[in-house]
């Protein structure tokens, strides 16, 4: 998210119904999938306890209206890292056109964007003309940044419906602050086949950390398509509708570190198609932790990581797209933060993402029993594009 201010609050929805994908859509769905699995393994740390949850959408649609405003060097580390070189593939994220198929009940997606801009402060042409889809709210971030920071949060939790509070925190606004561009989505989906409750009991859950007692959810002889990698199971969850959305687990066979981190290494030069090729639908005995999740990401630490350096650093950076002033432009902060809740009757995830811009100086015959009992990793995609809307993994739980 990136900061502006702007008039009333507009947000600009954007269903499971969507613009037709076409090329660009398609385009920026692939860019989006390989960011994903860029972004985990530089999110991944040695902490064994620590859980990962994040929305590449969300991340890569708030930065691609930073790419409108990007030039020269600064311009070209985004669009090496995430995808934007390929043509069309950043519009098409800040003008919504991800393949997104229809939606059905029990299902409910959104994607907001908004930006907030100085009062007073005069942006280029063009920039303001290519964000007006995302909505232009002014805000004096210069007399009353705590205001501001506040009238940020507040959006996002308004369109997070709650789930997501607090998303730049105390300092991350100061009256150096010209823009915030911020972006929030929210996903609610039922399952298809929801696990009974009286099925849950507690049983192990053999984490790096130690094992635990987790409540443990359970289906039996569920018709579901399940397959395998090397070393890995893969489970297809999906949400009412089966058409519109699922979560992929992907569940080494062993609940060792080794195995998981070989899982993770794999996975980098996989696909979503790659993980469902050669599955099948099976009856199976499902076993799935009830588990929660809320995740943290300072992207100006992260993103270096993947090659994107300049934009955060004063004097290097160029933002001139957005504001030709002096001092000049550059990203003071980064921040995304994302929540997921999964229970018996279906899953809760919601992200944001806030950028503040500021003044500065092998085959296997598919198995009877899914048991995830150890660390695994899921995605929550998109089932017609293949576009991952969401991605985390599990390797502790508290009792």
């Amino acid at each position: 998210m990136k900061g502006f201010a702007g008039r009333p609050l507009a947000i600009v929805a954007l269903p499971l119904a969507m613009l037709a994908a076409g090329a660009q859509g398609q385009a920026a769905t692939e860019a989006v999938n390989d960011l994903a699995l860029r972004l985990y393994d530089a999110l991944s740390t040695g902490d064994a306890s620590k859980n990962i949850f994040f929305s590449p959408l969300s991340i890569s649609t708030a930065f691609a209206f930073v790419h409108l405003g990007a030039r020269g060097a600064t311009r070209g580390q985004l669009e090496e890292a995430l995808g934007f070189g390929a043509e069309g593939v950043a519009e098409a994220l800040r003008k919504g056109r991800v393949a997104l198929d229809a939606p059905e009940e029990g299902v409910e997606f959104l994607l907001a964007n908004k930006l907030f801009l100085q009062e007073g402060f005069d942006v280029e042409r063009g920039f303001r003309k290519g964000v007006s889809r995302g909505g232009l709210e002014e805000t004096s971030f210069s007399e009353d940044p705590e205001g501001s920071r506040r009238l940020v949060n507040g959006f996002v939790s308004n369109a997070t419906e709650g789930n997501i509070e607090e998303l730049m925190p105390e300092g991350s606004v100061t009256t150096d602050t010209r823009l915030v561009i911020a972006n929030a989505m929210y996903f609610r989906g039922a399952w298809e086949f929801p696990f009974e409750e009286r099925l849950t009991k507690s049983m192990p859950f053999k984490g790096f950390e130690g094992t635990t007692t987790v409540n443990m959810m359970m289906q039996r002889e569920v018709n579901l398509r399940i397959g395998s990698i090397p070393g890995a199971q893969v489970l297809e969850l999906p949400y009412r509708g089966a058409t519109v959305a699922s979560m992929i687990i992907v569940l080494p066979n062993k609940p060792t570190k080794k195995a998981f981190f070989e899982l993770e290494s794999d996975l980098k030069s996989m696909s979503i198609t790659d993980l469902l090729e050669g599955s099948s639908f099976n009856d199976v005995d499902v076993y799935l932790p009830r588990f929660g999740v809320e995740d943290t990401s300072n992207l100006e630490i992260v993103l270096p990581k993947l090659g994107v350096t300049d934009l955060f650093l004063p004097g290097v950076s160029d933002l001139s797209g957005i504001a030709t002033v002096t001092p000049p432009l550059s990203v003071s902060s980064a921040i995304h933060k994302a929540k997921v809740m999964v229970d018996e009757k279906g899953t809760v995830a919601a992200a944001a993402t806030a950028i503040a811009i500021s003044l500065q100086s092998a085959a296997i015959e598919p198995p009877l029993e899914f048991k995830a009992d150890h660390p695994f990793i899921y995605f929550l995609i998109d089932n017609q594009s293949k576009l991952v809307l969401f991605m985390g993994n599990v390797k502790e739980l508290q009792e």
